[in-house]
């Protein structure tokens, strides 16, 4: 059986290899979603959680994670990844933000461009239930 993916979930995959998505810090709701849209399961984890054993573990290439959250910000996900040797792409989900450019170009130069970041709106099955804040 084909699992039919979302715009947003081709967009998310674009250019990952097959490993699990890694989620960060998210509502079990939001996670949900994301596994949903993306049409694969994913391994969840909270911020605290995210390791360098944890990535070793895991070897994620793409992390999925709230631009911002309850405990965390997109750029100490991107901190955290960058001081922990990932090499991959982060995906921050946001709602609407004014000038997505502007915070993916400053969240990247905090990585010295070892991880390819982007800012993607909330999956579409995502309903404000699944909002962490």
């Amino acid at each position: 059986m084909q699992v039919l993916k979302s715009a947003w979930a081709d967009i998310a995959l674009r250019g990952t290899a097959p490993q699990s998505p890694l989620l960060v810090g998210l509502a079990p709701a939001l996670a949900q979603a994301i596994e949903a849209d993306l049409g694969r399961a994913c391994c969840a984890i909270g911020f605290r959680s995210l390791s360098r054993e944890m990535l070793a573990a895991l070897q994620p290439r793409l992390v999925i994670a709230e631009l911002v959250g309850r405990d965390h910000d997109g750029i100490e996900i991107a901190d955290r990844l960058h001081a922990l040797g990932f090499v991959g792409q982060l995906r921050l989900i946001a709602p609407s933000v004014p000038r997505p450019c502007l915070i993916r170009r400053e969240i990247a130069a905090a990585t010295e461009g070892r991880i390819d970041v982007d800012i993607l709106p909330l999956p579409r099955a995502a309903g404000p239930a699944a909002r962490l804040n």
